[in-house]
């Protein structure tokens, strides 16, 4: 009896967590850039905007370049039940085709 009731348990637990972890939502306190959109089937992890700030860009052998303003930073992650991941390239010409 006490065997089937750890069993049971444990499987409770695990599905409890299955569900917990398909159910991913965007951070409450972050909203999408309003120039670019995501791609479909992402969630913000986390995110953080600042009025200013500077960041330096590596633009060749040696070359550096820094810049300042305002700085949004993202960060999507994909859903767990996406069937295909979007590769590199994906994500790069999503961002180049954003709506404007």
């Amino acid at each position: 009896m006490k065997k089937i009731s750890i069993i049971s348990t444990t499987i409770l637990l695990c599905l409890l967590a299955t569900t917990l972890y398909a159910a991913q939502t965007d951070n409450a306190k972050c909203k999408d850039h309003p120039l670019f959109t995501r791609m479909p089937g992402s969630y913000i992890y986390n995110c953080d905007h600042k009025q200013f700030d500077g960041r330096d860009f590596v633009m060749g052998k040696g070359q550096t370049i820094h810049v300042e303003g305002q700085l949004w930073w993202m960060t999507y992650y994909p859903q767990s039940d996406l069937k295909s991941k979007p590769s590199e390239l994906q994500i790069r010409r999503n961002f180049e085709n954003r709506q404007i």
